[in-house]
């Protein structure tokens, strides 16, 4: 994570199943937040449970989250077509 932040060559991070192994990981979270706080493109996976952290993640006001839990597989292209067209959208305002 901590590359992806530093690369200037990179516009988005990806980050993948945040949640059950981050509850006592506290410098892995910081290098999340870290990702979050860059100008970077962040898409990430949040895994589906209470916690406090990912509760945070979900309230900041530069986060979309999109629930694809109960989706059919149609819709699916339909959402990954919208994630294209807001990341488009983020790089024109730029």
């Amino acid at each position: 994570m901590k590359k992806s932040v530093e690369d200037l060559n990179s516009e988005i991070i990806l980050l993948d199943e945040i949640g059950f192994l981050e509850k006592e990981a506290y410098k892995f979270k910081k290098e999340i937040i870290k990702c979050l706080d860059n100008n970077k493109f962040v898409i990430g996976v949040l895994r589906k449970m209470n916690d406090e952290f990912i509760d945070y993640i979900k309230r900041r006001e530069d986060t979309l989250v999109i629930d694809i839990e109960n989706i059919d597989y149609e819709s699916r292209e339909d959402i990954c077509n919208n994630i294209i067209s807001i990341i488009n959208e983020e790089e024109r305002n730029l």
